[in-house]
């Protein structure tokens, strides 16, 4: 039986799809996966895409290791790996003094509602209950996945500077998802304060003309323009 990614129509349909992206990451296909799996991953590269290692939520040791396998299952083929790196979090934190600050009634309230229902305790953690986000924990991350020789680092969250610089030392393809850009008017808190009625009048307003000034968007009716304010008129 022939193998369908090597037959002479997909090929074909290959070369019609490859582009200058898929050339400078080493692939044959636009196709970008996200996995928690590596085997997964693997599946994906291997068949002409990229396939990404979902990694956020692996300790570094872990983490060093599953790349390690993921390599392994696919050695000729491009893959990447994503970690989240908010910037707004401690540089160094442990989780004694976390757990420390844990109000007891928060406890008692765990408890009883394990036995209510009757859950057995826990009998292995996770990367929550194991490790503390901070940043000391992300570098230890970032060092995994550059010591791995990966192709490609994608950071989902978060696009610290010295953690991008890093990569693309080491030889790495970096890659970051765009936001778009905020609101260049400040906002302000529901209700409008520009008039006396419900927020919702501000509605139609809101989605035709350029005055954003309010922070969120008000219930969908079709009010007539607010009157007492220039900013919601024609």
């Amino acid at each position: 039986m022939t193998d369908p990614l090597t037959h002479p129509l997909t090929n074909a349909l290959t070369n019609a799809l490859t582009n200058a992206l898929c050339r400078r990451l080493g692939i044959r296909v636009p196709v970008f996966g996200l996995a928690h799996r590596i085997e997964v991953v693997a599946a994906i590269s291997r068949a002409g895409g990229l396939g990404v290692y979902a990694a956020a939520r692996d300790g570094p040791d872990e983490l060093a290791g599953k790349l390690k396998a993921l390599r392994a299952l696919c050695p000729d083929h491009p893959v990447g790996v994503d970690l989240l790196l908010p910037t707004a979090l401690p540089e160094h934190s442990s989780a004694e003094a976390v757990a420390a600050a844990v109000p007891e009634g928060h406890r008692r309230w765990i408890q009883q509602l394990a036995q209510r229902h009757g859950v057995p305790p826990a009998t292995r953690g996770n990367f929550f209950s194991m490790y503390v986000r901070s940043q000391a924990l992300f570098n230890e991350q970032v060092d995994a996945v550059v010591a791995s020789g990966v192709p490609v680092f994608a950071t989902g969250v978060g696009t610290p500077v010295g953690v991008l610089a890093r990569a693309k030392a080491a030889g790495q393809h970096t890659i970051a998802p765009a936001t778009p850009g905020t609101r260049p008017v400040r906002p302000r808190r529901w209700p409008c304060p520009t008039s006396r009625r419900s927020p919702a009048h501000c509605w139609r307003r809101w989605k035709s003309t350029r005055w954003r000034h309010c922070s969120t968007k008000p219930p969908a009716r079709a009010w007539p323009g607010c009157s007492r304010s220039s900013r919601c008129r024609r």
